[in-house]
């Protein structure tokens, strides 16, 4: 249903008909005058001829003896500027006297005359009275403007009950207008019940009456079925009725019951008809509408330049949507010459109406100063603003915004809600960091591999290469889904096709160790290169390692190198520590250099990387291209320590187990050699054994040393078979077994190698005692028992 007050006047030359049109009406009816005679007839037929000097001519000596008739037409003839100069104040002049006279017409000419500001100044109160002098004598025209006036609190008290009656009181007399009206109060229950199918029943008087306006809210009845049964066809039959007759409101629907199929075949060509016909009389959307298919090409000529055309005739009348676009196209510099502040221009205007995503724009433009001061507090405001309206673009970008403390103070349980916010709407940027707090657990959710798993499916659905990595990932190491590595290779597979770098790399890793797929380790080093060309970090690390080590080919040292630095001077950890230790090993064509070496690994350190924090103190601690400082070394190995870094934390309890850059400290040795040992350190193990076997920080415990001692020895550590050998012994911690004790201290006098010629022998002399005290069948089966050891730690089993 429509909202139109009584139908605006016309101009240029569809205002000649109107009057000849209201002319005759007047003549047929004896409105224009109380009698035909002769003169008033001339008067009339040149009016009909568009001869309206003559008529002008005519009709001034009969309204000036009074003829009302005369009075009326000559007062529209001014009013309109037909054969004499527009003069509205001559043409009020005109009016009173007819009114004078009692014609309601004149009245009615009157009341408009105050109602637009017409010669008089605008005074709605002063309209209202003199519509209600025409409509007490049955004026339909009055009736119906009056109506107006009370619907909308015009020069009246507000009463939609007496608006409705005077609609009612003109519609029975077959006014178009006040039925389409009337049909609008039953419609929306304002003055009368509200009854749909009554607003039917006027709407289809007026519009049978040709009523543009009333044909086009037939249409929309019957396309809704309100007061009807839902009836598609006669839809499209009144609404095209209504677009013929050049409503651009029925022209730009139309466009879209033709675009969209419905109650018709669709019909691209003939949609683009009827929105050029809505476009000539500047309809707003139909202007936007066309100028989008005019940017975007297809149903017509890929054209920006009309497309901003279009939008700035939308935008001028206000259209918000245009103006955000129209913002759009000179930022992006299409159809015309890129210019940021007039976009931020552009977007204010449309921003300052609450459109969204102009809301957003603007804040776009303020979070970088691009065409407008550099304000993250204003981008931050103006993104919360469309956020609240639901736009997920918005929304997304106010997480952004609490997560870097952009604008507003930084809140991660903040911007969790609104990611979610955006995420729900199928946001796929959202949906993959949503995923990625849950994988985290921040933003004050638990971590929750399944439901990150869950976002990351999402956003790969939806085609978003990180999303698709990032469930290939989940699938290959287990993480909320059950570990596949057909399913992980498939989406990484997906992600590849667009260049996902470290989707690539995955490939390539899957390709070397065989997972999901035959290995093939020349396929692996291609899929590296690959990564690697596309300026993936991850995957020039990959490849530099693989050419260092012969991967997939022959082993190129110098090219590892290379990639190497490639991957390092992009800020990878790992890289930067592999370029370090090329450096600190003079490998790879490199010259032996221990400062550069302490410089690349200081960076991975000051990225919290536990591997570049051991390897820098290493060279701190020893004095080596820094200068020597086993107080600053220890500091960074209880950095790496604390990240779980087994070697650091064996680092750390020998320091604090010697009082080397630290105070001396045997519990808190104690307590780091444990935390290595658990990760499964050989030496931390023996260390360990060595302090419950001597009491050193510990209490003593024959028993914890075997256990520790067995764990080192079962990794090869000669020192703690050694250890082994003379518990079993002594018979200390462990059952005495003379046996047992050969088969460890063989062992340890194996394990030793050239450089541990005393312990060699030692394991030798104490193997030796032991078998003096041995019958000749344990020595075999002492001897057994060591070879099938040895079997069952053999590398190849």
């Amino acid at each position: 249903m429509t909202d139109q007050g009584p139908a605006p006047r016309r101009r240029g030359k569809m205002r000649h008909r109107l009057l000849v049109t209201v002319v005759a009406a007047g003549l047929a009816t004896g409105i224009v005058g109380p009698a035909a005679t002769a003169p008033i007839d001339d008067a009339m037929a040149a009016v009909m001829r568009e001869d309206y000097a003559t008529a002008v001519r005519l009709l001034r000596p009969l309204a000036e003896a009074g003829d009302p008739g005369a009075q009326i037409t000559l007062g529209h003839l001014y009013r309109v500027g037909l054969g004499v100069p527009r003069d509205h104040a001559e043409a009020l002049k005109w009016h009173h006297r007819a009114a004078a006279q009692g014609e309601a017409e004149a009245e009615v000419a009157i009341g408009d005359a105050y109602r637009e500001g017409l010669g008089v100044a605008r005074d709605m109160a002063e309209a209202a009275k003199w519509y209600r002098l025409a409509a007490e004598q049955g004026n339909a025209d009055a009736q119906y403007r009056l109506g107006w006036l009370y619907r909308n609190g015009e020069g009246v008290t507000a009463d939609h009950a007496e608006a409705a009656r005077l609609f009612r009181a003109a519609a029975e007399q077959g006014h178009a207008g006040a039925q389409h009206d009337l049909a609008r109060s039953y419609f929306f229950g304002q003055g009368v019940p509200k009854d749909a199918a009554v607003a039917l029943e006027w709407e289809r008087k007026a519009a049978e009456q040709g009523f543009p306006e009333a044909q086009y809210s037939l249409a929309a009845l019957y396309l809704m079925g309100h007061g009807t049964a839902e009836n598609r066809a006669e839809a499209v039959t009144w609404l095209r009725k209504a677009a013929e007759q050049g409503n651009a409101e029925a022209q730009y629907q139309l466009s879209h019951v033709y675009m969209d199929g419905i109650g018709v075949t669709p019909n691209r060509v003939e949609a683009v008809l009827w929105l050029r016909k809505a476009v000539v009389q500047r309809h707003p959307q139909a202007c936007l509408v066309l100028g989008r298919l005019h940017r975007d090409g297809g149903d017509v000529e890929k054209n920006a330049a009309e497309a901003v055309r279009l939008f700035r005739l939308a935008a001028d009348q206000g259209d918000a949507e245009a103006q955000d676009e129209l913002g759009m196209m000179y930022e992006r510099g299409l159809g015309v010459e890129e210019s940021a502040p007039e976009a931020a221009s552009w977007y204010r205007k449309a921003a300052e109406q609450g459109y969204a995503l102009a809301r957003y724009n603007l804040g776009r433009m303020h979070a970088y100063g691009h065409g407008v001061t550099r304000d993250k507090a204003e981008a931050a405001r103006l993104f919360r603003l469309a956020a609240d309206q639901g736009l997920a673009d918005a929304q997304h970008a106010l997480c952004g915004a609490l997560m870097v403390e952009a604008g507003v103070p930084r809140d991660e349980v903040e911007a969790v809600q609104w990611c979610r916010k955006a995420a729900e709407q199928g946001h796929v940027y959202a949906q993959v960091n949503l995923g990625v707090f849950y994988r985290d657990g921040r933003g004050g959710l638990a971590q929750d591999d399944a439901e990150a798993a869950s976002w990351f499916r999402k956003a790969a659905e939806q085609g978003d290469a990180d999303a698709q990595y990032a469930l290939g990932r989940a699938y290959a190491q287990g993480e909320g889904l059950p570990r596949d590595d057909r399913e992980a290779l498939r989406w990484f597979r997906h992600a590849a096709e667009q260049d996902h770098g470290q989707a690539i790399t995955a490939i390539g890793m899957m390709y070397e160790e065989g997972r999901g797929i035959a290995k093939d380790e020349a396929e692996a080093a291609r899929y590296y290169r690959r990564a690697a060309a596309l300026g993936d970090a991850y995957g020039q690390h990959r490849l530099c390692r693989a050419l260092a080590l012969g991967v997939g080919g022959s082993r190129d040292d110098v090219e590892a190198v290379q990639w190497c630095r490639k991957a390092a001077e992009q800020g990878y950890a790992r890289a930067q520590v592999d370029l370090g230790a090329f450096y600190r090993d003079g490998a790879g064509g490199l010259p032996q250099d221990f400062a550069e070496a302490a410089s690349w690994f200081r960076k991975a350190a000051d990225q919290e990387d536990a591997q570049g924090q051991f390897v820098l103190a290493q060279l701190v601690f020893l004095g080596k291209g820094v200068p020597k400082d086993e107080a600053a070394a220890v500091r960074l190995y209880r950095l790496a320590a604390a990240q779980g870094r087994a070697e650091a934390q064996l680092a750390l309890a020998r320091a604090y187990a010697a009082g080397v850059g630290v105070v001396k400290d045997p519990a808190q040795a104690a307590t780091w050699f444990r935390k290595a040992a658990e990760q499964g350190d050989a030496d931390a193990q023996l260390e360990l054994a060595t302090m419950y076997g001597h009491s050193h920080g510990l209490a003593l415990s024959y028993e914890e040393a075997a256990k520790w001692y067995r764990r080192a020895a079962d990794q090869g550590n000669a020192t703690a078979q050694y250890g082994l050998g003379v518990l079993h012994g002594n018979g200390r911690g462990v059952t005495r077994d003379d046996v047992q004790a050969w088969v460890w201290f063989d062992l340890a006098a194996t394990g030793f190698g050239t450089d541990d010629t005393a312990w060699r022998d030692a394991a030798i002399r104490e193997r030796n005692a032991i078998a003096a005290r041995l019958t000749p069948a344990q020595v075999q089966e002492a001897r057994q028992r060591a070879a099938d050891y040895r079997l069952m730690s053999s590398p190849w089993q």
